[in-house]
């Protein structure tokens, strides 16, 4: 049993995408009681394991997984555009689906003025060209990252309102891992700066 609730979990898969967020909420002077940002791990297994033990130990009214994503559409979306996720699709099987909790992810897009995305959940990185294209076309969804369905599937089978928020880092494809790293600290700081005042705020209204 928690020992205290937590009003916001901002989870996310790496200590690089984790660690600008923690600083701009320290900056804000967020109430660490009210909000708490932990690592997630990558992938399903960490993904399952540690957003079970997170929420055992704080039972958060609200979740919000925070990280990068790559993009497998045709057209290219450009290093640093964030989204709101709105559908969450397993790369294994595309007919199995979970949509992220329509009232708090519409609460976010309309604070932070974001778009809503779809995004594929795969078991490694897409770093292959031909895979990303056929992802896309099974699919539709634009995006890609290796959480999102597994943490969506998971707190809808537990009526737990969660949210991601995925910033775009790179193409999927031969070159996806250099650019993924070019542009990760860039891309992750200046996401962070735009959402942890709002984060910070509804955690304290809550």
């Amino acid at each position: 049993m928690a020992a205290a609730q937590t009003t916001l979990l901002i989870v996310a898969p790496l200590r690089a995408e984790r660690d600008p967020l923690r600083r701009e909420l320290e900056r804000l002077d967020a109430p660490p009681q009210a909000i708490r940002v932990e690592r997630l791990g990558v992938g399903r297994d960490q993904t399952l394991r540690n957003l079970n033990a997170w929420v055992q130990r704080l039972a958060p009214q609200k979740i919000v997984l925070f990280g990068s994503c790559g993009w497998i559409a045709e057209t290219p979306y450009a290093p640093g555009r964030l989204f709101a996720i709105d559908r969450a699709i397993d790369g294994n099987n595309p007919q199995r689906i979970a949509r992220c909790d329509e009232a708090w992810t519409g609460a976010l897009c309309a604070a932070l003025d974001l778009p809503r995305e779809n995004i594929v959940t795969t078991n490694d990185g897409v770093i292959d060209s031909s895979v990303a294209r056929q992802l896309y076309h099974a699919t539709h969804a634009p995006l890609v990252d290796m959480e999102t369905y597994h943490a969506a599937a998971w707190c809808a089978e537990r009526g737990i309102s969660f949210a991601a928020l995925r910033a775009v880092t790179d193409p999927a494809g031969a070159n996806a891992e250099n650019t993924f790293h070019q542009n990760l600290h860039t891309v992750m700081t200046t996401a962070a700066k735009k959402i942890a005042p709002i984060l910070s705020s509804i955690s304290a209204q809550s």
